[in-house]
């Protein structure tokens, strides 16, 4: 484990609210770097020590997401990459959110998403943003933070994606701008720990909507131009 990584962990870090600094943003790109340098042990730690995370504040944001803890083979096949997104709908009282397909090996901090024919981004994996279930329900320590259940997400019912169950804690307390996940899988009527670690870098506001497989509402899309960024 290198010294900053060992200063991250016993150092509580000093909370961030309202508008960001400079030097706030350089400090929490610095943290989001040695996060992404961590061991699958680091990871855990820091998970295990994280803040709560209020839904409200993550709602009309997308997050640029870096899969971590998976060895380099897996992440050449799969995603590296990716932008999870948050939104609350009028009248409704929870947040939810899905995932977007991004091109890989952009620039750091940039996010472009792939699109369909339509030009719409590429969603997958819709979760309802809810309160952590008893700690005796996890196979890992995270006393705090948010679940994000894909059982709730309106998935397809035959989407594997639908066993997910993703821990979220805030890195910074009180600041929702950078966050670290895991990957949780429920099946057999238990959850069971898999080695995914994921961070979240909160990156522009929310620019289109989505609709689940199972909703009754048609999906849609507001906003983005067709080859524009995320958050463009």
């Amino acid at each position: 484990m290198t010294p900053s990584l060992v200063a991250l962990e016993a150092t509580p870090p000093r909370p961030v609210l309202g508008g960001a600094t400079d030097e706030a943003a350089d400090d929490l790109a610095a943290r989001a770097a040695e996060v992404c340098a961590a061991t699958r042990g680091g990871l855990a730690r820091l998970l295990a020590r994280g803040a709560p995370v209020d839904p409200a504040a993550l709602a009309g944001w997308t997050y640029r997401g870096t899969s971590l803890g998976l060895p380099g083979f897996v992440d050449r096949l799969a995603w590296k990459t990716f932008a999870k997104v948050f939104r609350r709908d009028p009248g409704a009282d929870g947040v939810r959110g899905w995932n977007v397909r991004v091109r890989q090996g952009t620039p750091p901090g940039a996010l472009e998403p792939l699109r369909d024919r339509a030009g719409r981004p590429r969603t997958f994996g819709h979760y309802r943003v809810v309160p952590l279930p008893p700690a005796r329900e996890l196979p890992l320590a995270c006393p705090a933070g948010v679940l994000l259940d894909y059982g709730q997400g309106g998935n397809g019912r035959l989407d594997p994606v639908a066993a997910l169950r993703d821990p979220l804690v805030a890195l910074v307390p009180g600041d929702p701008r950078l966050l670290l996940g895991c990957s949780l899988v429920r099946l057999l009527g238990r959850t069971w720990r898999t080695p995914s670690y994921f961070l979240l870098e909160r990156h522009a506001p929310l620019d289109h909507e989505a609709w689940p497989p199972r909703s009754r509402r048609p999906g849609r899309w507001h906003g983005g131009r067709p080859g524009a960024t995320l958050g463009a």
